[in-house]
């Protein structure tokens, strides 16, 4: 370990419980308050911020913006920070907030989840029907809790491989479709989906009888702007762990920090530059386009990307992931995308507008990328969720990876391929004619060649040369 001694920035009974379970591994750990943090600041080899990290753009705990708090540090602090989708205080800072603490938090969330429960019902739980949706990490934590004290849980998803793993432990379950259908029968509804997937017609079936617990981030589950507009019972739960049980929350920050730091792989060979950086993944878009012909070599490039670790939120315009067609059922497409990527598809306009402002992605792949798309892409049109995210993204100054699938690629998209070889961020999947006798305009990216034009990308590169030997 580079040093024994730890800050930790607040000084709450989350932040004490963290401090106390460092010491106890036989670390040294203090609490600090934010009037301190400018002298005591440079004497700690370890800081450890707070969980939320950021409120309102200022770190928890002491009135400093990420980049205020970044310029205090020293070239050799190493800093562990929580839930923020980007690295804004340099190259030793890391984040805790990785999938053994989100399971160790999954289970604080659900015993926190069972207390709303208690506390907003004068019935008995085992006579209760709840409806769990989404089968994450908390989804899952919660259906188990739920079930173990005796309530009829339905665990609710539309990905058929988390309904295969939820009827595996012995858990009913239901496609969203079935739900919406049923909703008004279930006296709990948790929602653990971050997306607004409850209508306005759905939610009007709902009556006082029914509870319905907000477990999600923004822009949660539907419009919670208009709960006065119906009748049912709605609680917005967020930071349950921190709410209900600070202490064993706190305990969960240092036991990761120390499983990071006793890996090794997480310290010194990562920060020291010692390890291949291309095998570290991130966090990457992989939006699909309707040029279907093409899915079937589209597809394992997203197998392939996520065996080099990358973390792939799945994309689909509208077109996309509600057409049937000689190449395939969407429902089968969708089914293999969302078991490969292990995240549900984004296909809607407001579920991927805030990949900006969220700074959600690290890279934005659209492969296939049709003439269509690119032709709006090059003019500034937004009306579709691939374009939107795209539009999202870019404003953060991110890689934008285009593979075109597109018969007149040559002719009509020939002007918008070149004018998006022009824009800032924007890189091309090398392309060829991929049927220069039957189709001697058509032009088509090289799919395998996706793992190779990310990272370049990644590298503020163009995979070259873009243009191929026709195929």
């Amino acid at each position: 370990m580079q040093g024994e001694k730890f800050l930790l920035i607040g000084n709450d009974k989350k932040m004490q419980a963290c401090a106390n379970r460092l010491i106890q591994r036989g670390y040294f750990a203090t609490c600090c308050e934010k009037e301190e943090i400018g002298n005591i600041l440079p004497f700690y080899p370890n800081i450890i911020l707070p969980l939320p990290t950021l409120a309102n753009g200022i770190i928890s705990g002491t009135g400093l913006s990420s980049e205020g708090f970044a310029e205090l540090l020293g070239k050799t602090q190493r800093v562990f920070y929580g839930n923020l989708s980007y690295n804004p205080f340099g190259e030793r800072a890391l984040s805790y907030y990785n999938e053994s603490f989100l399971v160790k938090n999954s289970r604080l969330t659900a015993q926190g989840t069972l207390r709303i429960i208690l506390e907003n019902t004068d019935r008995d739980i085992y006579s209760m029907k709840a409806a769990v949706l989404g089968y994450g990490r908390c989804g899952k934590a919660i259906c188990k809790v739920l079930q173990a004290n005796g309530a009829d849980v339905v665990s609710v998803s539309r990905s058929h491989y988390s309904t295969t793993v939820a009827g595996n432990e012995k858990l009913s379950t239901m496609r969203f479709e079935e739900f919406f259908g049923n909703i008004q029968n279930f006296d709990v509804i948790v929602n653990t989906v971050p997306y607004n997937i409850i209508g306005k017609a759905t939610a009007e079936r709902l009556t006082k009888k029914n509870l319905y617990i907000e477990i999600a981030s923004k822009p949660y589950g539907f419009n919670i702007n208009e709960t006065d507009k119906y009748n049912f019972r709605y609680i917005l739960a967020e930071s349950l762990p921190g709410r209900f049980t600070p202490a064993s929350a706190g305990e969960n920050i240092a036991d990761t920090v120390i499983e990071m730091i006793k890996e090794g792989k997480s310290t010194d060979e990562i920060l020291n530059g010692n390890l291949d950086e291309g095998l570290l993944g991130g966090l990457v878009g992989f939006a699909l386009c309707g040029s279907f012909c093409t899915f079937a070599e589209v597809i394992p490039q997203i197998e392939t990307l996520r065996k080099l670790n990358y973390d792939i939120v799945p994309i689909m315009s509208e077109i996309a992931y509600n057409t049937d067609t000689r190449f395939g059922r969407a429902e089968e497409f969708i089914s293999r995308i969302e078991t490969v990527c292990k995240h549900e598809i984004l296909h809607t306009i407001p579920q991927v507008e805030p990949i900006g402002p969220k700074k959600m992605l690290d890279l934005l792949i659209i492969a296939p990328c049709t003439g269509n798309t690119a032709a709006k892409l090059a003019n500034g049109i937004t009306d579709t969720s691939v374009t939107m995210a795209a539009k999202s993204h870019l404003r953060n100054g991110r890689p934008l990876v285009i593979a075109v699938s597109t018969n007149d690629g040559l002719t009509g998209a020939a002007k918008n391929i070149g004018s998006l070889l022009n824009y800032r961020n924007v890189y091309l999947v090398p392309f060829r004619q991929d049927d220069p006798l039957k189709k001697p305009r058509s032009l088509m990216a090289d799919f395998t060649l996706i793992p190779e034009a990310v990272d370049a990308a990644l590298k503020g590169e163009q995979l070259q040369p873009i243009a191929k030997e026709p195929g």
